[in-house]
């Protein structure tokens, strides 16, 4: 809890702060939940949160001249914006342009940049991280609830603020099945994004553990959010979640020096965990073998993603897209034809057009670069090397979106600040621990005075 007073309130309204609640309330509410503003249409729960923890702050960065632009921000600039600006070009309708980039702008870039030049301390980044696990707990357990009361909790949930009652995917009241069995979403519109943020926020506590970040009670929280995490994607049912998230926890253990027994341990821990989720939810996991290997899988398969992806590829190369707006053919293709754009680089080429495609693709190449040249440097460049990689897998057989996307440029800008890429969350953490000691020492020193 915060103090009353002026330290008091700056400390509330410290960036790092503001990331925390913004992460928390992105998180909890669905997309589909917000106003309809006149002359304009939809502003969503979303956009409010960061027109209230943001905005106001980055003009004031303006004002005071101190806004600048780097070649990342450039990117991620013309990867947000560049399919808008070009649509609309063609149609010179400034509105529909401005209507379009607008939430991009508030919702993607904002938290990228405050999250990039603002979070200068350890105790910035433990805010950051401790917004993510909170969430993912109360995500769990919202899972949890839902498969235990066999509907969507967010199907009564302040039906004042659904925008439009009848848009049930964005609203999250949606019910999943899969070959008979409940499939949970919480508040991520479709149970695997719920799965890919639960084991993300998951693998992030692992790789936390394993560098010894935690104190005693600290570590208690984390292994009960990897825990719930489990229990959570295997209710969702989020096989490439699961997969990714094991294959990341056993390359950093097979590349870091610690011994196999750590490893091994987390294998335990994970198997452990859903078995006794099985144990008590059902057999879930003979629902995702069966859908994985049956007839009713034709949806699901490998083999079905990959058909797709070619397809898609076959007939973009056939029809190229530049400006992102759907022509008659790909409506056809994905409307009509029932195609899922279950690629992240599809989907950008398709939905955005070629250029936003390759701008997104030059992103994620930047990224692994600069990555891999710091690996070394400290642990939490290795440890963000694993997460990219845990993001890049399930881009590329799922979709990078919705509450994930803005997870996504979050972690985009703490990869790109430099306070984190030199010092490391460690090191920034262990001098966070030295100025609470100092200030504690100044404190008893005024008392003895």
């Amino acid at each position: 809890m915060f103090a009353f007073g002026q330290s008091g309130f700056r400390q509330m309204f410290r960036i790092s702060t503001r990331l925390l609640f913004f992460i928390i309330l992105v998180c909890l509410f669905p997309i589909g939940y917000g106003f309809i503003i006149p002359h304009y249409g939809s502003f969503t729960l979303w956009m409010l949160f960061a027109v209230v923890f943001f905005f106001f702050t980055f003009v004031n960065v303006i004002y005071q001249k101190k806004f600048s632009l780097d070649k990342t921000d450039k990117i991620v600039l013309a990867l947000l914006f560049l399919s808008p600006i070009v649509e609309n070009y063609l149609s010179r309708d400034v509105k529909a342009a401005f209507i379009e980039m607008l939430p991009l702008f508030l919702v993607f870039f904002l938290p990228y940049y405050f999250s990039k030049y603002f979070i200068k301390t350890g105790k910035d980044l433990d805010k950051v991280f401790l917004g993510l696990t909170l969430v993912a707990i109360l995500s769990s357990l919202t899972a949890i609830g839902e498969y235990v009361a066999q509907r969507s909790f967010y199907a009564d949930f302040i039906p004042s603020l659904v925008m439009d009652p009848n848009d049930v995917y964005n609203n999250s009241s949606m019910v999943y099945y899969r070959a008979g069995s409940i499939r949970v979403a919480g508040s991520f519109s479709q149970p695997i994004f719920l799965g890919e943020f639960l084991l993300l926020v998951a693998l992030f506590n692992v790789l936390l553990l394993d560098n010894d970040f935690y104190r005693f009670k600290g570590r208690l929280f984390a292994y009960f959010q990897v825990s719930l995490a489990l229990i959570g994607s295997l209710l969702s049912q989020s096989r490439t979640a699961i997969i990714a998230f094991i294959f990341c926890v056993i390359c950093y253990y097979m590349v870091s020096r610690k011994r196999m027994k750590y490893l091994l341990g987390g294998l335990f821990l994970v198997l452990a965990t859903y078995i006794m989720s099985v144990t008590y939810f059902g057999d879930i996991s003979n629902t995702i073998v069966t859908f994985s290997l049956g007839e009713e899988a034709k949806l699901g398969t490998l083999n079905y993603r990959t058909v797709i992806i070619g397809r898609v590829v076959s007939d973009f190369l056939n029809n190229i897209n530049y400006s992102g707006e759907l022509s008659s053919h790909f409506r056809d293709l994905i409307y009509s034809n029932k195609v899922d754009l279950i690629n992240g680089f599809a989907n950008k080429a398709i939905l955005d057009g070629v250029l936003t495609a390759i701008i997104y693709l030059f992103l994620w190449l930047v990224i692994f670069t600069r990555n891999v040249r710091r690996v070394k440097r400290n642990s939490f460049n290795r440890i963000f090397f694993f997460i990219f990689s845990y993001l890049f897998i399930i881009d590329n057989v799922t979709l990078i979106t919705y509450q994930c996307e803005v997870i996504f440029y979050i972690l985009v800008g703490l990869q790109f600040n430099r306070f984190v890429e030199n010092q490391g969350y460690l090191v920034a953490e262990n001098s966070y621990r030295s100025e609470v000691s100092e200030l504690m020492l100044q404190t008893g020193q005024r008392g003895l005075l």
